[in-house]
């Protein structure tokens, strides 16, 4: 349609430029027909502005050749796509635009046209003004204009498309080739696949006798566990029981060393002896504490101990052990800030809470240097009240912290401090475990403080 309207329009263009008013059958001296004439004018105007404007600006080239193929018009659209101005191109012969071989397949074209044969469509190359091939689409007719045999047609840009195709036989070629590799390799799998069923299939075999045997031997070892369980419970009682029992048989005789011990002390006037008794007193003691925080330890790893679960408020208890140790802090100038907020709330055993907080923060004074600082703070981890201890004392390497909550357990700086037993963590470690929470140690590194961590419910427990 578009072609048929372009044919036209060139028409008209020509028509215009050709007409001569005076050989017009009409009388100019009568009005109404010089009207007629004026309109008749401006409609071919338009219409040949219209067309002009089509022809110009589309996309494909539009051309024009007399029979032979000499280009007698081409639309501006010839610069975009071949390089040259419609001006270059007028005149010319169409095959001179061509590669070589095509000029056969154009000059046939030519041969069939002159026989009055349509052109149809049909794709070939065209030479760009520098020397490159643009395939191209042609599609053209042979139309008539008076007298004269025409072809009318357009030049379509097929660079985009051709890329396409291009790249889609590669494509599939690439895909094809593919195909046939990976049905290749499927094939060896395949094989492969076979020759392991039928391993599979025999192995299972050995797998159902060897499974018979294991159902056999797990029900006697289920039974060896359960008698060795039961041995092992047996043996931890008895070990709670010994244990409590020398607590109380070593505790005993050494109170009255306790007591009187200071008081020959201060009886005795000679300095050596003096200095002996003051040894004696430390060694006594430190054994006093050790047979003290063993039972603590045993007791509290007793499954008979059952601890008092009440709702307690964090910031008072920990209130509470600061002032206990309020001479404590005094006497090595360390500052202790206790930053839990009075709202923050704890399931726990009071005692046990004061018990872990003063372990916990008598251990933060003994590493901590004169003029230090001590934090207590909290905050909410889902169920649970995360408090952390921070001190800015002598800190801790990786395996010291691996080590730190294990039973007797001392770092280097405290091995040979007769007031510590290396029990107290352990304790606290226990105790919390049994609140249902848990505590572990940071430390950036020797020299840069310690922080101890544990949580304990907000929630009672079901």
């Amino acid at each position: 349609m578009i072609l048929k309207r372009m044919m036209d329009g060139i028409f008209i263009i020509e028509k215009l430029s050709i007409i001569d008013y005076k050989h017009v059958d009409l009388d100019l001296e009568n009005e109404d027909n010089l009207s007629k004439l004026k309109e008749y004018i401006s409609f071919f105007q338009e219409s040949a502005d219209y067309y002009q404007l089509i022809a110009e600006n589309t996309l494909d080239i539009i051309f024009q050749t007399t029979r032979a193929g000499t280009i007698t018009y081409i639309s501006s659209a010839t610069e975009r796509i071949a390089g040259y101005k419609p001006n270059e191109m007028q005149g010319k012969k169409f095959t001179k635009f061509v590669p070589k071989s095509e000029i056969p397949k154009y000059l046939k074209i030519i041969k069939n046209t002159l026989e009055g044969k349509d052109i149809g469509s049909f794709e070939s190359y065209v030479i760009h003004k520098n020397k490159s091939r643009i395939p191209v689409e042609f599609a053209g007719k042979l139309v008539k204009q008076g007298n004269k045999k025409l072809i009318l047609g357009t030049i379509k840009d097929i660079t985009e498309r051709k890329s396409a195709e291009e790249a889609l036989i590669n494509a599939h070629n690439e895909l094809e080739q593919r195909v046939k590799e990976r049905t290749l390799e499927l094939s060896k799998i395949n094989a492969i696949l076979k020759a392991e069923i039928n391993e599979r299939e025999k192995t299972e075999q050995k797998l159902k006798k060897a499974h018979l045997k294991l159902r056999i031997l797990n029900q006697e070892l289920e039974k060896k566990v359960i008698a060795r369980t039961t041995q092992v419970n047996k043996l931890l009682e008895q070990k709670d029981e010994f244990v409590n029992q020398l607590g109380h048989d070593l505790k005993n005789p050494l109170n009255p060393l306790i007591n009187l011990l200071p008081i020959i002390a201060d009886e005795v006037k000679d300095p050596e002896i003096n200095e002996m008794l003051e040894v004696a007193i430390i060694n006594v003691d430190y054994m006093n504490n050790l047979v003290v925080n063993t039972i603590e330890l045993a007791r509290i790893n007793s499954n008979n101990t059952k601890f008092f679960i009440e709702k307690a408020n964090l910031s008072q208890e920990i209130d509470k052990i600061i002032e206990k140790n309020k001479i404590l802090f005094e006497e090595n100038q360390i500052n202790i800030n206790n930053n839990v907020q009075d709202e923050v709330f704890v399931y726990a055993d009071k005692l046990r809470l004061q018990e872990i907080m003063d372990n916990l923060l008598t251990n933060a004074i003994k590493f901590t240097r004169k003029n230090g600082k001590i934090t207590v703070d909290s905050k909410y981890k889902e169920d649970f009240i995360e408090i952390s201890v921070k001190d800015n004392g002598l800190g801790m390497n990786q395996d010291q912290i691996n080590h730190i909550f294990e039973e007797f357990y001392k770092v280097d700086e405290s091995r040979h401090d007769m007031s510590s037993v290396g029990l107290g963590l352990s304790i606290c470690k226990r105790i919390i475990e049994k609140h249902g929470g848990t505590i572990w140690a940071e430390s950036p590194g020797v020299g840069k403080g310690s922080t101890i961590f544990f949580k304990l419910p907000t929630k009672p427990n079901e």
